[in-house]
């Protein structure tokens, strides 16, 4: 078409394909000619889906001609300049990379290296990415969405402001990786390395066992790297708290977590009892408490099971060892007689109480990792979930699998729960569904609970059977009849971001929520209505909470290092639990007031406060000074 003297294109996809050819062609030249290559200008992916498409129909003959015209480009640098092989390796990693989400993607050279590259502002979006090396790389503001990178070298790599939604880093090194002001939904970490990388200002979704698999990373430095939150980590703080437990009598609470210490604090006077449980030479993923308040039981990734007693705070016996993998999740019968413990070695096991040995063998059976297990109100079975997809009862006294595994789940199994009358189960997971199950016959109960737009992260069960409670990735809290099973009302709607963990009182009549938003939110379980206003306060994500036996009050355990306790009629926070480090804590109290303690011998360090003008201060009985909150 002829436009004031100048010839243009009819239709962008002309110039898109004929720009293409060029490259093609170019590409197959021996002369090293690649004055027509554009290299120093943006190349759309249309025309990049049309290279990979002249590829395929071009012919064995071609086709291996342009592997080895590539093979030959990208190890160039011995012989021409630098800076233009850096040009010129930049163009073609963005063209073999962006093209492989194209249907017919041209194949990377072998041993190519793309490190050191400015790769920022592309599309890779559902792309599959080979063994590469592209250490030092700048992705800032690309779109990675789906993209899936196998055992590629990340170290040191940039993914500031990019999109890495759903992305999955299979065994990938991303030592010192720079992850600033990312917001990352599901992005799987499955066999990372994750050293010392910079997550200031970042979210990374479920930071802990769920899809990002953060278990599987080996990241010495913990929490510490993620915590965002500035006055934490002016503090000092590398302690997010991973489990939280209340005891029956409703006196004290347990917390655990990143800094491998277990915790017990007076619930009334919202103090520390006693110094830290420590023992545990990595994190703690779970804590329970018996029902006669006496013992705590612990489990971590340092493969080990804890008991501690209460009263006085010391080890009971030797750590319960067996476990070749990290422990997940622990559990204590009603009779406090015996422990269960699963984890990631694929195994079930049953210790006893009393002295502290395995009950019989492993309960073995699950061909993945064991994510969540359950133990009947009357002791007489187990129940274990994991990732295998499947749902598994088995015999206390026996020890042997209850007939066949329950079997229906698609996807990753994350929450197991048992009925208080042991006449069903119901499980969650990456399927986005819910499942009911008769313990009798271990069959389906009616058809998958269906609604939840994304992973179901959190299950729980009325006290009276009637109904259940899940909470997912849709950001939403969903009531469910357990007879008819059907939804009860529409979803309770009003978290931002993904829901982590759910909780129904004691007598059925509300249910509190959390999660990545950092709320805590409560429900009227008849109404379906949001009480009162969300419980705000903490600064990182809501990891767990949990109701007290009479109602009165919410426990809440968060990713920015603080337990939190709150009035369930004010909504008002009763109290702040920090752990520093294991040789200070801190409390808050409802008054802007803070004071810090040494446990070892209880002497006040100092406290903070505000005065008139609600600036912060710091006094202590040395000195008086300003503390200053940026």
């Amino acid at each position: 078409v002829r436009d004031d003297s100048h010839y243009r294109f009819s239709h962008t996809s002309f110039f898109e394909y004929f720009q293409a050819r060029n490259i093609f062609e170019t590409l197959l030249k021996t002369d090293n000619s690649l004055a027509d290559l554009p290299i120093d200008k943006p190349i759309s992916a249309e025309a990049l889906d049309f290279v990979h498409q002249i590829y395929a129909d071009s012919g064995n003959s071609k086709q291996e001609k342009l592997q080895q015209s590539l093979s030959r480009y990208l190890t160039y640098d011995a012989n021409t300049d630098k800076q233009a092989s850096k040009v010129l390796r930049t163009f073609l990693a963005k063209l073999l990379l962006q093209g492989q989400s194209s249907p017919a993607p041209i194949p990377f050279p072998k041993q190519v290296d793309f490190s050191y590259l400015d790769l920022s502002n592309l599309a890779f979006i559902g792309s599959k990415q080979p063994p590469l090396d592209l250490q030092n790389a700048h992705f800032e503001h690309s779109d990675l969405l789906n993209t899936t990178f196998t055992s590629v070298l990340l170290n040191n790599a940039v993914f500031t402001n990019s999109r890495l939604d759903y992305c999955k880093f299979d065994s990938c090194h991303l030592i010192n990786s720079c992850f600033v002001n990312q917001d990352i939904d599901q992005c799987q970490l499955t066999g990372a390395k994750f050293h010392q990388c910079v997550l200031t200002s970042a979210r990374l979704g479920q930071v802990d066992d769920s899809c990002f698999f953060i278990d599987s990373l080996d990241m010495p430095i913990r929490q510490k790297s993620i915590v965002a939150d500035k006055l934490t980590m002016s503090l000092g703080s590398n302690s997010s708290i991973r489990s939280v437990a209340i005891s029956v009598d409703n006196c004290f609470l347990v917390s655990a977590g990143y800094d491998e210490t277990v915790r017990l604090w007076d619930r009334k006077t919202q103090q520390l009892i006693g110094s830290p449980l420590q023992g545990h030479s990595d994190w703690v993923n779970s804590v329970a408490i018996s029902t006669d308040n006496r013992f705590i039981v612990s489990a971590g990734e340092d493969k080990t099971v804890r008991l501690w007693d209460r009263k006085t705070q010391q080890p009971i016996g030797s750590p319960l060892q067996g476990h070749s993998s990290w422990v997940r999740s622990v559990a204590i019968s009603t009779d406090n007689r015996f422990i269960v413990s699963a984890g990631y070695d694929k195994t079930v096991r049953l210790w006893d109480r009393k002295t502290q040995q395995p009950i019989g063998s492993p309960l073995q059976g699950h061909s993945d990792w064991v994510n969540s297990v359950a133990i009947s109100t009357d002791n007489r079975f187990i129940v274990s979930a994991g990732d295998d997809k499947t749902v598994r009862l088995w015999d206390r006294k026996t020890q042997q699998p209850i007939g066949s595994p329950l079997q229906g789940h698609s996807s990753m199994v994350n929450s197991v729960a048992i009925s208080t009358d042991n006449r069903f189960i119901v499980s969650a997971g990456y399927d986005k569904t819910v499942r009911l199950w008769d313990r009798k016959t271990q069959q389906p109960i009616g058809s998958p609970l269906q609604g939840h737009s994304s992973m179901v992260n959190s299950v729980a069960i009325s006290t009276d059977n009637r109904f259940i409670v899940s909470a997912g990735y849709d950001k939403t809290v969903r009531l469910w009849d357990r007879k008819t099973q059907q939804p009860i009302g529409s979803p309770l709607q009003g978290h931002s971001s993904m829901v982590n963990s759910v909780a129904i009182s004691t007598d059925n009549r509300f249910i509190v929520s959390a999660g990545y938003d950092k709320t805590v939110r409560l429900w009227d379980r008849k109404t379906q209505q949001p009480i009162g206003s969300p419980l705000q306060g903490h600064s990182n994500w809501v990891r767990s909470v949990a109701i007290s036996t009479d109602n009165s009050f919410i426990v809440s355990a968060s990713y920015d290092g603080s337990v939190r306790l709150w009035d369930r009629k004010t909504q008002k926070c009763l109290g702040i639990h920090y752990a520093l480090d294991n040789n200070s804590s801190f409390c808050t109290d409802g008054n802007h007031q803070t004071t810090y303690w040494n446990p070892n011998d209880w002497d006040k360090l100092y406290a903070t406060g505000q005065d008139e003008n609600g600036e912060t201060v710091i006094l202590s009985p040395q000195r008086f000074s300003w503390l200053q909150m940026t």
